[in-house]
């Protein structure tokens, strides 16, 4: 009966011990200043793309700023929509990130009902780092060698003229451009820029629609910009004409990379997070590498970052609404 006795007290202080010890390391775990452990970075893209390089770029900087590995995953599929949902969802602790890509998910939330992503309840926006927008460009030597071609014999020939493209983004560009100056073309989708450029130089189409960063790497190869979507032309082209000298505005499809954390996140973690990638993003080493991509580096953050996703939004919606055919493909 003693014997049993000991055992008992002798079970019920290891048990205490036992519990003693997990109380302690998770008060411990909650106490501990943010961030204690390794962190995730989703990025609803394949790897090896553009999204892809600039975000593990991020990764890396911030993570050294942090003191932790940020480990890139990569969650492709639907164009982004299955990454950002997993963004969305992830546990709000900080411990998981997330690199989108503007204007994709922004265009989903509007044309895909089945895309359960709100703009604004889904995810804290912390900062973009790229502001690239999209060109036109024809053949060299070609028929429509200029912007002023283009839209004649767009006007003298509705729907006749073709345009190749590789992606939704594209498609509300070339709605915007049918809104602007009052014409029809018919665009033609191809999978990625190398596709869209080996188009364009077989003499499949009349023009191509690419994004700066994607098509960087080609020039000059048999093709010229026709309307350059940027505040100055590249350095290849000195001469090229601007959207803007035309009264047309692109930078609402900017490609803006973009860093976001799932919505309910502490608001201390957030400033945590939010001011490590503010020194990151000065960080020359890291803007270098961002634009030897192609990419133009633009650094926004707070109430701009805000303000840009509202108005890109509202364009967006407005093109959507009169443009569906043209943009959805149908």
């Amino acid at each position: 009966m003693k014997n049993s006795r000991i055992k008992l007290i002798v079970v019920n202080i290891v048990v205490g011990l036992v519990l003693l010890a997990i109380a302690t390391g998770c008060a411990s775990q909650q106490g501990a200043a943010y961030p204690n452990g390794n962190i995730s970075m989703i990025i609803p893209y394949s790897a090896g793309g553009n999204a892809d390089t600039v975000g593990r770029f991020v990764a890396q900087y911030l993570g050294d700023e942090l003191g932790v590995q940020v480990t890139v995953v990569n969650k492709p599929g639907s164009s982004g929509e299955l990454g950002a949902m997993e963004i969305a969802n992830a546990k709000p602790d900080g411990y998981t990130i997330g690199f989108l890509n503007s204007p994709d998910y922004i265009i989903s939330s509007i044309v895909n009902p089945t895309f359960e992503f709100d703009l604004y309840e889904s995810v804290d926006y912390i900062a973009s780092f790229t502001d690239t927008p999209f060109s036109y460009y024809s053949k060299e030597g070609g028929e429509i060698d200029s912007w002023q071609k283009f839209v004649d014999y767009a006007k003298e020939n509705p729907g006749h003229l073709t345009v190749a493209e590789g992606g939704i983004a594209h498609r509300v560009l070339a709605a915007s451009i049918m809104d602007k100056f009052d014409i029809e073309f018919t665009t033609i989708g191809f999978n990625g820029a190398s596709d869209v450029v080996s188009a364009l130089l077989g003499d499949q189409v009349d023009a191509a629609s690419s994004g700066n960063q994607q098509i960087s790497s080609y020039l000059p190869k048999g093709y010229i910009p026709i309307a350059w979507g940027g505040d100055e032309p590249p350095a290849e082209y000195p001469d090229a004409p601007l959207f803007k000298d035309y009264g047309l505005s692109v930078d609402f499809l900017a490609v803006a990379n973009t860093l976001v954390m799932p919505k309910g996140v502490p608001d201390d973690v957030v400033q945590k997070i939010t001011e490590a990638v503010e020194k990151v993003s000065q960080t020359q080493e890291l803007i270098d590498q961002i634009e030897a991509t192609g990419y133009r580096y633009k650094a926004v953050m707070g109430e701009e970052l805000l303000n840009n996703i509202d108005e890109n939004y509202n364009t967006i919606k407005e093109l959507t609404d009169q443009y569906t055919d043209v943009i959805l493909n149908q």
